[in-house]
């Protein structure tokens, strides 16, 4: 067992992946809540599972779509250059105007359908700092992913060298094997490469020793890595840097922004329905 640090709502510990909380009356119903969460039912696992495969799927046919950005009135300075930020990142992002914060989840989901030809769409709702969520929506149907933002460095908090560059056209995105060990795992994959990648037709892996060939070959300039690490999702990117003669990939650059997404719930439709798997730690 570990000890997490001490919260306002009570000091918390976790054990075999769920969380246990002690303090007060409305920490340990909490608590006791959080650990209903821990166990996802076969048929959420199987739903999972199967909307994992539509939406691969679905990008297989068409990846030209474009990832219609949302976000709420009020949100903090700090929030609003990660956006901007997430924007020179997102090759096929489309802005739309900005949300009141008394929006009804009915108007967000026709501005989510609104986008013209997009199949998929990033909300991020007006929070405190400590609290920002970044919703991941597949459309016209769901399902749709909820993650905090943790972490957050900024390209300007970064001042890396590479920042200021809009990503272009190709941009291959990277996942560790862990994402392959659980069916919402693969499901938030799924979502996050739908919105990242602009694949330019060529395989994604490459042979063991050839991957920076792979990435000049196929076209690729940027590179955004995922690895799931303490039940959190780390977010990096990268510029292919070439060799001296133009050929290669000699090294990578990262370039920014930097930022961790704990995953919360995914629920089987656009921002509503059933959910397929709630995490421990769910703040409602």
């Amino acid at each position: 067992a570990t000890r997490r640090p001490s919260s306002r709502h009570g000091a918390s510990w976790q054990i075999d992946g769920c969380a246990h909380a002690w303090g007060s009356a409305y920490t340990m119903a909490k608590g006791r809540h959080a650990r209903a969460r821990c166990a996802p039912s076969a048929e959420a696992k199987e739903a999972a599972k199967e909307a994992a495969k539509e939406i691969a799927a679905a990008e297989a046919e068409d990846n030209d779509g474009a990832l219609h950005v949302l976000v709420q009135r009020g949100i903090t300075p700090r929030q609003r250059h990660l956006v901007r930020d997430l924007g020179l990142l997102l090759p096929r992002a489309r802005f739309g105007g900005k949300m009141p914060r008394s929006t009804s989840l009915e108007a967000l989901q026709d501005a989510c359908f609104a986008s013209e030809g997009g199949m998929r769409a990033l909300f991020i709702p007006a929070t405190f700092e400590d609290e920002m969520r970044l919703w991941l929506v597949r459309l016209p149907h769901g399902p749709s992913v909820q993650f905090q933002v943790l972490n957050v460095h900024t390209n300007a908090e970064c001042n890396f060298e590479h920042t200021l560059r809009r990503v272009r056209q190709p941009c291959l995105v990277s996942f560790d094997a862990l994402f392959d060990e659980t069916p919402h795992l693969r499901l938030i994959r799924e979502l996050l490469r739908s919105a990242f990648s602009t694949s330019p037709g060529c395989a994604p892996s490459a042979p063991p020793g050839q991957e920076g060939g792979h990435l000049v070959e196929c076209g690729f300039q940027t590179v955004v890595s995922f690895h799931y690490r303490d039940e959190r999702v780390w977010m990096r990117a990268y510029d292919v840097v070439l060799g001296e003669d133009g050929t290669g990939c000699e090294e990578l650059h990262e370039r920014g922004p930097r930022l961790v997404l704990t995953p919360q719930r995914i629920l089987a439709s656009v921002l509503d329905g059933a959910p397929l798997w709630e995490g421990a730690g769910l703040r409602r």
